[in-house]
């Protein structure tokens, strides 16, 4: 779901920078309505503008089920009549959608037009019965201007069931969107008709919308902040600017600037923390309009003043006493509120001293800089706004992703901390693969988003452990299922003994002299056989044939006998299958069930509607068990099929399994045991060499060993290869 919510977020994002690039206005409501359709599921839909003689003429149409495509003013048929606001009596239109959307300067939702009360349909089922249509659910949203004047309505008709392809009601996510691209439209527009009016302003309208484009692409909200007034400045020909956010009911200084002081300071870099917030209201909960930014945010509406010196109304005495530390002189002020598409209050944008381009005099802010001031914070506010929210469901996705790989870590107690483990390891080497001027990586980089990429994928590179069950997962000795079976063969061992030393009593009574010396040796032997088993049952490196071949012999040498007299196996034959295991604790089954979290691993991330930016963390995630040669798990990948971040993530994984002290069946190796394997592994073609021979020259072991290793573990400083790859 989040990855939908994120997708479809990208594609509003994607309209709104396709609808920031178009002159006209026709343009601009063509993109509107098309964009619109696509990110709600809109069959149809209708723009109307509002006109001078408060109509609301009809613009443009689309509808898919119908095939009409694009239908301009002129090809408009007599039942594309204007729709008037009020009638003659000054009445308002309540009975029409789309004037009582442009009336109230607010959004509808209809499930069913042809069910709702108080709403006009005549026209609506005529033309569905001219057309053989049916109208039913209705998006109805007023489209402002950077002021909220209304001055257009958007409909879109009919949301459709992807999967049966039947009208349904649009959703709520369905209204926000298209509220946000027709916010950004009303924008757009108002820019285009600003662009017909005079030609002089081309050139500043283009550059808004350019600023417009270039805000969203800001790496952090930071950057942003800071590109928001050196923009502002530069489209309205500003010395010096402010902005303050709006939080807890005061506004935060957040960048300041002026040019000719050569001042530019921001609350990111810690220099502004000495200025005290503006409160809007006093302490008694009055409204504080005796400051100018308080007053432009509690009203809503810009101030422009000529020359603050001679203003009356407004407290500039911090104003003055900054003119006189820094031999200034304050004059022009535009101060604009920053509302983003929810109507919700984001800051202000203060602007001062505007400089004549032809004569570089200081001079008031004209209605053309107002009007662009304006686009461009209402822009600069939906960019941030986008920017805040973006950054948050980020964070979300990534805390998600890390209770996740927190929670398969917790799983076992002992591979606790391997998920985060391999993730650091796995970015410390992406980071220098990346940096790297030489050798065979020398052309390899990863941009931000792609070390962003890296880092979920490794996160959840064995997301499918939570399919895997627990008992096999944590199955520290051979016999472990739910509990260790040892304590099963304890038990039997000792009424094994029992039976032995009733059998010898019972012989005592006959031959009192011989029984307890003959009673000895079997008891000892069974003793010793007893703990070579629980020596056995430990999980090692090796295990020879001829002490697999004991265990076979000791199952067939005992048996015990319960209360009913029936015989049984000392130890059974799986019992003895899994204490032959020749190498750890897992039998062959079991390791298979193991290997299955990286099957599970890529169908659960494949599933996933990952965006853009991330969609390859399922090839990178489940590529960790292949190998070079084309060896490996699960899909036998050979080095050339696989990203230079899947191999970059299986020595990682590597590497951190030879290294981890927290493993039931053996101690952490030290870097120089688990660096020759390494290398042997590397001579086998089971790991990338360029790779290799990077974590060894760079000398990665060694920083991860300093993070992450127990001092004894951190054996040598250095790794000499032997060069031939084998040891």
């Amino acid at each position: 779901m989040k990855g939908k919510l994120l997708s479809r977020f990208s594609e509003v994002q994607n309209i709104a920078h396709t609808l920031a690039t178009k002159q006209s206005t026709g343009d601009v409501l063509s993109s509107l309505l098309t964009g619109a359709r696509r990110v709600s599921g809109a069959d149809g839909g209708t723009i109307y503008l509002l006109g001078s003689d408060n109509q609301l003429h009809f613009t443009v149409m689309q509808n898919e089920t119908l095939k009409i495509s694009h239908v301009e003013p002129s090809e408009k048929s007599t039942s594309f009549i204007p729709i008037p606001l009020y009638d003659k009596e000054g009445n308002p239109n309540q009975e029409n959608l789309a004037a009582r959307a442009a009336i109230e300067n607010n959004s509808s939702n209809i499930p069913d037009v042809y069910a709702a009360e108080g709403i006009h349909t005549s026209g609506i089922r005529a033309f569905d019965e001219q057309m053989n249509y049916r109208t039913q659910s209705l998006l109805t949203i007023p489209i402002h201007n950077q002021t909220w004047g209304v001055i257009g309505v958007l409909q879109l008709i009919n949301s459709v069931n992807k999967d049966s392809g039947q009208a349904e009601p649009f959703s709520e996510a369905d209204l926000l969107l298209a509220e946000a691209l027709a916010f950004q439209a009303g924008t757009n527009i108002t820019n285009a008709r600003i662009n017909a009016e005079s030609e002089k302003l081309l050139d500043r309208v283009t550059r808004l919308n350019q600023i417009g484009i270039s805000l969203s692409s800001q790496e952090s909200t930071e950057q942003l902040l800071k590109e928001i007034v050196i923009s502002a400045k530069a489209l309205t020909f500003a010395d010096a600017g402010t902005l303050y956010l709006h939080k807890d009911n005061k506004l935060h200084f957040e960048v300041m600037q002026t040019d000719s002081l050569d001042i530019h300071l921001s609350s990111a870099d810690g220099n502004l923390s000495n200025i005290e917030p503006i409160p809007l209201y006093d302490m008694r909960g009055n409204p504080n309009d005796r400051l100018v930014a308080a007053s432009a945010a509690l009203h809503g509406s810009t101030i422009n003043i000529p020359d603050v010196y001679q203003a009356d109304g407004y407290n500039f005495t911090g104003t003055r006493a900054f003119d006189r530390k820094n031999g200034y002189r304050s004059q022009s002020f535009l101060t604009v509120p920053m509302h983003n598409q929810k109507k919700e209050l984001i800051g202000v944008l203060q602007l001062i001293n505007a400089i004549s381009p032809d004569s570089g005099k200081i001079t008031s802010f004209s209605e053309e800089d107002q009007q662009l001031a304006e686009s461009f914070a209402s822009q600069a506010a939906v960019a941030l706004t986008n920017k805040r929210l973006n950054e948050e469901l980020q964070l979300l996705l990534e805390s998600f992703i890390d209770v996740i790989s927190k929670s398969i870590d917790e799983k076992s107690p002992y591979t606790g901390g391997h998920c985060r483990r391999v993730t650091e390891l796995a970015m410390m080497t992406a980071r220098a693969a990346s940096e790297t001027d030489s050798g065979p990586l020398a052309g390899f980089r990863l941009s931000k988003e792609e070390m962003y990429e890296m880092k979920i994928a490794a996160m959840l590179h064995d997301c499918g452990k939570i399919t895997t069950p627990v008992h096999i997962v944590d199955k520290s000795t051979k016999l472990e299922t739910i509990h260790d079976r040892i304590d099963l063969l304890d038990l039997r061992h000792e009424l094994i003994r029992r039976d032995m030393m009733i059998e010898k009593l019972q012989q005592q009574v006959a031959e009192p002299d011989s029984v307890l010396e003959s009673l000895q040796e079997p008891l000892s032997k069974l003793q010793e056989d007893m703990a070579f088993i629980h020596q056995s049952n430990m999980g090692g490196e090796f295990m020879a044939p001829e002490r697999q071949q004991r265990i076979h012999n000791i199952a067939a040498e005992y048996s015990w006998q319960d209360a009913s007299g029936k015989i049984h196996p000392f130890i059974t034959d799986d019992e003895a299958y899994n204490l032959n295991v020749a190498k750890g604790t897992l039998t062959d089954e079991e390791r298979e069930i193991i290997n299955f979290h990286i099957v599970s691993t890529i169908r659960m991330l494949e599933a996933l509607p990952f965006p853009q930016h991330l969609q390859h963390v399922p090839e990178i995630a489940g590529g960790h068990h292949e190998r070079m040669d084309g060896k490996g798990y699960p899909n036998g990948l050979t080095r050339d099929q696989m990203s230079v971040q899947a191999r970059i993530l299986g020595v990682a994984d590597i590497f951190e399994a030879l290294t981890a002290s927290d493993r039931p069946y053996k101690p952490g190796m030290p870097l120089s045991r688990a660096l020759s394997i390494l290398e042997t592994m590397k001579g086998e073609g089971h790991i990338d060499p360029d790779l290799f021979d990077l974590f060894i020259d760079k000398k990665i072991y060694l920083s991860y060993g300093h993070r992450f290793l127990d001092k004894q573990q951190v054996d040598i400083d250095a790794y000499h290869p032997k060069g031939d790859g084998n040891q």
